[in-house]
């Protein structure tokens, strides 16, 4: 989601074209993957192609758990990222706009 107004870097005028490089505020989060899983999306299955099932990241962590750290409640411990609390916000170059004269 874009936050805030653009900042005009650039704006180059032509006989043909105007183009104009803008700066605009974006939300990201990293990604990072543990194989299978993007535990920024965790949200997001993965299918199995020997059983053809889709998995989430949840029930996938929950089918490979030992013994004891099923015992121990571990499974409503599993660790993914919140895109509200953990998602960051900065600058990119993402808008590159061109009017034509003609």
């Amino acid at each position: 989601m874009i936050t805030s107004e653009p900042k005009v870097l650039l704006v180059e005028d032509t006989e043909f074209a105007t183009i104009k490089v803008e700066e605009v505020s974006c939300e990201y989060m990293y990604s990072n993957p543990n194989g299978r899983h993007n535990l920024s999306c965790p949200d997001k299955t993965w299918r199995d192609v020997k059983t053809y099932r889709n998995l989430s990241y949840n029930s996938w962590r929950i089918n490979n758990m030992t013994p004891e750290e099923r015992e121990s409640d571990s499974a409503d411990k599993i660790l993914v990222k919140d895109w509200i609390s953990d998602r960051f916000e900065g600058s990119v170059i993402l808008r590159v706009m061109a009017k034509s004269k003609h």
